[in-house]
């Protein structure tokens, strides 16, 4: 076939609306469900107490996370193999049927055990294509990207991502402005659901029209070349591990502040959820609105470097932001600080794609940064909030805090390691590696 050298900057917009879109749907959909819960977990369980309904909800949020390793190695071969393009489409497709199935999910009360497991289906289908979604989104945005850009590009993830969550609190405050607590438990949830059945079939349409990436082209006319499980494993080991523990370690501390709060500010700190939505609402626009300036800023000190300083700023910060609102209680207190760590998250989450990306080679790219972050999803995302509860449950939810804060400290550890690993890639490669082609220069510049 033609491999195509150049992707126009027309394309390469397109491509970039395309995936951030799909991005904002996927976490609009996700902050929905975590938000919402407190309405329609009551009506999905059989539970004594709003506590251990929101436990059940939890641990059924959870299953879409342990599903995400299978949904990363499937979706992750078919992206390196047909390509990033029909990847994208089929992941936003199937997450598109799951949001169907919540919006339409009757109650415990008309069919019992049923609405449970109504529940657990959806939330399985997305978690199986937020699975395969992460590591192709995650090699297109570095595809695309000019070399001298790769940070800001994939800081595009983050802003779409906190742009879906944030979108999903203004749905929560106009809902909740218009209707009663008892309007919103029940009808009101099933329209935040709507909103994002009908933004997912509008990223369909997108992503059916986007360019294939080049790179994954080039690739495509090696055919010896696939990627399998195996090989990444074989070859590639110390990639897989550093990719894994840097998403393991770290993405507590950024669910916690940016998803839990909300649950904590509530259950915890006994504000009204309306201001604690508002509070939520502002430190979702600190993290979207500072991602982009950190991409750039990664531009220039180097991705690997950002990355770093995130690390240890989160896990310093997060006790005192935790001491801070439990000593004075409100929705101010909350926005100040929990901003304050999420500026910190946003400066590792906004470079962490491209760096995981650039851990593989194109053929396995997808199925490389898909699968160990999927992975770390399963086993410490879906854990934050069952960990925070339980804890809570416990009478020392303090102790989370402290997890989340020595886990960011440690995932600074790993940071390092790959800083360092970037430098002297770096300088084996020289200045005799210069490139000479389009495609080249696409794929030059390691980190």
């Amino acid at each position: 076939m033609t491999v195509p050298t150049v992707i126009s900057a027309g394309d390469r917009r397109r491509a970039a609306v395309a995936v951030a879109a799909g991005t904002a749907i996927e976490y609009f959909d996700w902050m929905v469900y975590a938000t919402f819960a407190i309405y329609f977990a009551p009506l999905m369980f059989d539970a004594a107490d709003s506590t251990s309904a929101l436990l059940q909800s939890a641990a059924v949020f959870a299953v879409g996370y342990l599903l995400r390793p299978l949904g990363a190695i499937v979706l992750g071969a078919i992206s390196d193999r047909y390509g990033r393009k029909p990847a994208l489409t089929l992941s936003v497709a199937v997450i598109t049927l799951g949001t169907l199935l919540l919006a339409v999910a009757p109650t415990y009360a008309q069919v019992g055990v049923w609405a449970s497991v109504i529940l657990l289906v959806a939330r399985a289908l997305q978690g199986l294509a937020y699975g395969g979604e992460f590591g192709t989104v995650a090699a297109t945005l570095r595809e695309i990207a000019p070399p001298q850009r790769r940070g800001r590009y994939s800081s595009l993830f983050v802003v779409s991502a906190q742009g879906g969550q944030l979108a999903g609190f203004v749905v929560l405050l106009i809902l909740q402005s218009l209707l009663t607590r008892e309007q919103m438990t029940s009808f009101g949830w099933r329209l935040a659901f709507g909103v994002a059945l009908l933004g997912a079939l509008v990223v369909v349409y997108l992503r059916r029209r986007m360019v294939e990436s080049p790179v994954f082209a080039a690739a495509e006319a090696k055919p010896e070349r696939r990627g399998s499980l195996r090989e990444l494993f074989a070859s590639h080991p110390a990639a897989t591990g550093l990719a894994f523990l840097m998403v393991t370690l770290t993405i507590p501390t950024m669910l916690t502040f940016s998803t839990y709060i909300q649950k904590f500010g509530v259950n915890t700190l006994g504000l009204d959820p309306r201001s604690v939505s508002f509070a939520s609402a502002a430190i979702l626009v600190v993290f979207s609105g500072s991602a982009y300036f950190w991409g750039i800023l990664g531009d220039r000190v180097g991705p690997a470097t950002l990355l770093l300083v995130g690390y240890v700023g989160a896990g310093l910060l997060s006790v005192p932001a935790y001491l801070v609102m439990v000593s004075a209680p409100s929705a101010v207190t909350v926005a100040l600080a929990a901003g304050l760590v999420v500026l910190f998250v946003a400066m590792f989450g906004s470079v962490q794609q491209t760096v995981l990306a650039s851990l593989f080679p194109p053929h396995l790219r997808a199925l490389g940064a898909g699968f160990t972050f999927a992975a770390a999803l399963a086993i410490a995302g879906g854990t934050t909030e069952l960990v925070a509860l339980g804890l809570k449950a416990a009478g020392h939810e303090s102790w989370h805090f402290w997890l989340i804060s020595v886990l960011a400290l440690a995932g600074a550890a790993v940071g390092l390691s790959v800083r360092r690993r970037v430098a002297r890639a770096t300088a084996e490669q020289g200045p005799a590696a210069r490139p000479t082609t389009a495609l080249e220069q696409t794929e030059a510049g390691t980190y």
